[in-house]
């Protein structure tokens, strides 16, 4: 962990948009260097709002879309409920909800 890094930093290089159980299960011996980023970032996650999330549809064509959970200013605002789920998009009208049995998640590298 470099003390240079802002919290920011921290959490976009640490966030995990679904954690598995082996996340919080590591024994390594750099577990105590871990403790604060992994702390930090589970403190992130669980003020997020994980009943409806967000899509950014602006690659959509290219066969890539990007989802997240939603923030509390969005759950207040409605984003997502009655405002569109597109990142981009603010329309409250012709709004059609989409239930995911299930979702495949990959651990890509960030541009």
């Amino acid at each position: 962990m470099n003390f240079q890094e802002s919290d920011v930093d921290i959490l976009q290089k640490n966030y995990r948009f679904i954690r598995n159980s082996d996340d919080d299960d590591s024994n390594d011996e750099e577990e105590e260097k871990k403790e604060v980023v992994d702390e930090l970032t589970k403190n992130y996650e669980e003020k997020l709002y994980k009943e409806y999330v967000l899509a950014d549809l602006s690659k959509y064509k290219e066969g890539q879309i990007g989802l997240r959970w939603r923030t509390e200013k969005e759950v207040l605002n409605e984003k997502g409920t009655k405002i569109c789920g597109n990142i981009n998009c603010n329309d409250s009208k012709n709004l059609e909800c989409m239930q995911l049995k299930s979702i495949v998640v990959k651990n890509v590298q960030k541009e």
